[in-house]
């Protein structure tokens, strides 16, 4: 098994660092899946955040357990019957009966892992733990999203069998460093998934596919660049893969929410509103009182308004963008304490899609908005 070695410091760095899509594109991912809510999902609007700032917890685990590892990739093509047939065995128990307990190992268990997390997100949801529903969903992404990024679903993981070593951390780490404002992608809204296996494997097949367009780019930005360690060469290779980048980032966000919603549905489409007793019921209820619109939606203008149920004292408003990054913070939005009506001069953010937040000290409520000037 890949990760079963003894490794140094060093070598241990470069694990952490070769995880699929890095830290900056796993957090995109998970932040961009409300573009794909549909409107029975708003409960889990304010998930995102704690999605998009957990998205690589599954990443980090990796130096502490080295069952880990093997969670986020599949070896597919090693498979005599994908490769000539197109597919493998949904149940991990026939393939490890037909191929071997060491073969699959070795190859890797990542749509076995998405399922298994899947299934844990179904579980908690059903006996209201919220809490490990959320934690348990971050790993769903985080999954989810390796299975979307080509390199980590084939034997030529890292390009050594084709004269492309080093593409996995050029193209999903450092590319996506410099391109990542240049991502954006709308999505559809999410549907009930029918069979969540056929569902999970499919795409993984499906992403198979983009495998050899990365290496063909790779092989002409290094024509373009002259080798691998200039501007010209990343330049090339983002000329070369924006479009199926910003395809498989929109896939995996998109599948991220199709996934969450069929848990949801499965669960029995509960609200974190009805599991709380006591106290603590009471203020979930509370909180289910608040309200945030935005009027008009897409703004138009330079002058973000709208209404909301908290208080004006101490009322802050924050907006990020597409990234999870802060774009505008405003002390006191509202015209006066109390109100609720509110105004947010926006003419220095840029048209795309956003997410404001309000706090006032002791509650924070959010919704997505789109600047369309």
């Amino acid at each position: 098994m890949k990760t079963k070695i003894l490794i140094t410091v060093s070598a241990a760095f470069m694990l952490l660092t070769l995880s699929s899509w890095g830290d900056v594109g796993h957090s995109m991912i998970s932040f961009r899946i409300n573009v794909s809510f549909n409107e029975e999902m708003e409960q889990f609007n304010d998930w995102i955040f704690y999605l998009s700032e957990h998205a690589s917890d599954a990443d980090w685990r990796k130096k502490d357990d080295p069952e880990e590892g093997p969670k986020h990739y599949i070896d597919i093509d090693n498979y005599a019957l994908f490769v000539n047939e197109g597919y493998i065995p949904q149940s991990l128990e026939t393939c490890i009966d037909t191929y071997g307990e060491k073969f699959v190992d070795d190859n890797g268990y990542l749509p076995w892992a998405t399922l298994a997390m899947y299934d844990s997100v179904v579980v908690c949801m059903q006996r209201g733990d919220w809490a490990n529903a959320k934690r348990y969903a971050a790993d769903l992404g985080h999954y989810v999203a390796d299975g979307h990024m080509p390199m980590h679903i084939t034997r030529n993981y890292d390009g050594q069998f084709t004269g492309n070593t080093g593409i996995h951390a050029r193209y999903e780490i450092h590319m996506i460093g410099r391109y990542q404002d240049q991502i954006s992608y709308s999505g559809t809204p999410a549907t009930a998934v029918v069979n969540v296996a056929d569902y999970i494997f499919g795409y993984i097949y499906d992403n198979y596919t983009y495998m050899d367009s990365i290496l063909i780019a790779d092989d002409y930005a290094k024509e373009m660049g002259s080798g691998t360690g200039t501007d010209l060469y990343y330049v090339a290779l983002w000329e070369r893969t924006e479009n199926l980048t910003n395809v498989l980032f929109s896939k995996a966000s998109n599948a991220i929410a199709e996934l969450l919603y069929t848990a949801w549905i499965e669960a029995g489409r509960p609200s974190e509103n009805d599991i709380e007793t006591g106290a603590a019921a009471v203020d979930k209820l509370q909180e289910a009182d608040t309200f945030l619109n935005i009027a008009p939606n897409p703004v138009r203008s330079d002058l973000l308004t709208g209404s909301s149920s908290l208080d004006g004292h101490e009322l802050s408003a924050s907006v990020y963008d597409h990234t999870g990054r802060l774009t505008l913070h405003v002390q006191s939005p509202a015209a006066q304490p109390g109100e609720p009506f509110f105004a947010l001069n926006t003419s220095s953010v840029l048209n795309g899609s956003y997410i404001l937040v309000l706090e006032n000290g002791s509650s924070r409520i959010s919704a997505p908005f789109i600047i369309l000037r």
